[in-house]
């Protein structure tokens, strides 16, 4: 199976996380990678805050947080990208689209969705070559936890079936 990853990460040098949820670290998330037993991202995989010059390339930022961002992820993704306070605004943007949940025009449909549980937002910084990847989660279980690893780099629910990084396995 080929493995596709989000399109943030492709090419990046670096993916700084920033998050509320202390299991996701970059420990953890470099082991799942090397769970998979295939490169996914050439990036290097760092905890924030770090604070990195301009690359040739371009670094990524990943913020995880809950409905309200704790103030340490906070100063965490402040601390890390060159935009600063700017990062602020971005992070409650994806926190006020899980808040206000995603509605189905077909009411029906709707009603069976019920609460938003994960939202996911890419903010590009071209001219500083950087990429913030926000993502908000309602209710922070184990299986959430494993879903943020997979959508980061486009795999299917399988994945966590063998992977040792996953919680709920």
């Amino acid at each position: 199976m080929p493995v596709r990853s989000n399109a943030a990460f492709l090419d990046a040098e670096n993916v700084v996380l920033c998050s509320d949820f202390e299991e996701l670290s970059a420990s953890r998330v470099s082991l799942f990678l090397r769970e998979l037993g295939k490169e996914v991202v050439a990036a290097r995989i760092l905890d924030g805050p770090m604070s990195l010059g301009k690359t040739r390339d371009f670094n990524v930022l990943a913020v995880i947080s809950g409905t309200e961002i704790q103030s340490a992820t906070q100063e965490c993704a402040i601390g890390t990208v060159p935009y600063g306070n700017g990062v602020v605004s971005e992070i409650q943007t994806t926190a006020n689209k899980l808040l206000d949940g995603f509605e189905h025009p077909n009411p029906v449909i709707n009603a069976a969705l019920g609460d938003t549980l994960w939202v996911s937002s890419n903010y590009y910084h071209r001219s500083l070559n950087w990429i913030t990847v926000v993502i908000a989660i309602r209710a922070p279980s184990a299986h959430q936890l494993d879903f943020t690893m997979m959508r980061l780099f486009d795999l299917p629910e399988t994945t966590c079936s063998q992977n040792l990084a996953c919680l709920a396995r």
